[in-house]
């Protein structure tokens, strides 16, 4: 990580997200002192994160962690292999029921090969790191970001984007899994 620049922290307690090394968290309804160990901090574009993978954004925070944009670097620094959503679960949030999730969703895919659905490219869970999902990022958005852009899908465009997901949705199925949060 880059230190000479301001950190994005956060409150593993409520997740308010905020800039510097306060005492307390800022939210108002929270007020948790400064833990001893400090507060989780965000990654940043350029950081790079496991000695491995260069972060170009933040794509998500969610309620277990937060996935980046990033590639691989070589021992040399450069780039190499394709664009990766990084899903890293957050510093206090890497045990328990999180963890499990993480590491189920990773066998899930491990899995499932199918043209429309997300390649697993890794999973790491190694002691004093936070455990972390590798994906191959695929470009687009989601559906509804899609229909945001361009609106309403013409009757054919929508049939055939329903059979890709129908497809997928079979294999997974197959397998006895369940998909509980589709886009």
């Amino acid at each position: 990580m880059n230190e000479n620049r301001p950190r994005t922290r956060y409150c593993s307690r409520c997740l308010t997200t905020f800039i510097g090394d306060l005492d307390r968290c800022p939210n108002l309804g929270c007020r948790t002192q400064r833990p001893v160990a400090g507060w989780g901090t965000l990654l940043e574009p350029g950081d790079t994160f496991d000695r491995h993978y260069h972060i170009e954004k933040r794509l998500a925070i969610g309620g277990a962690g937060v996935t980046y944009l990033g590639r691989e670097e070589d021992a040399a620094g450069q780039l190499v292999g394709p664009w990766l959503a990084i899903k890293v679960l957050y510093a206090q949030r890497d045990q328990g029921s999180f963890l499990r999730r993480l590491s189920n969703e990773a066998q899930i895919l491990q899995e499932l090969d199918h043209p429309n659905i997300v390649q697993l490219m890794g999973f790491s869970h190694r002691k004093g790191h936070s455990p972390y999902l590798l994906t191959r990022f695929e470009e687009g958005g989601s559906l509804l970001d899609h229909l945001r852009r361009v609106g309403a899908l013409p009757l054919k465009e929508a049939a055939a984007i329903g059979i890709q997901l129908c497809d997928a949705l079979a294999v997974a199925h197959n397998r006895g899994v369940i998909h509980r949060d589709l886009k």
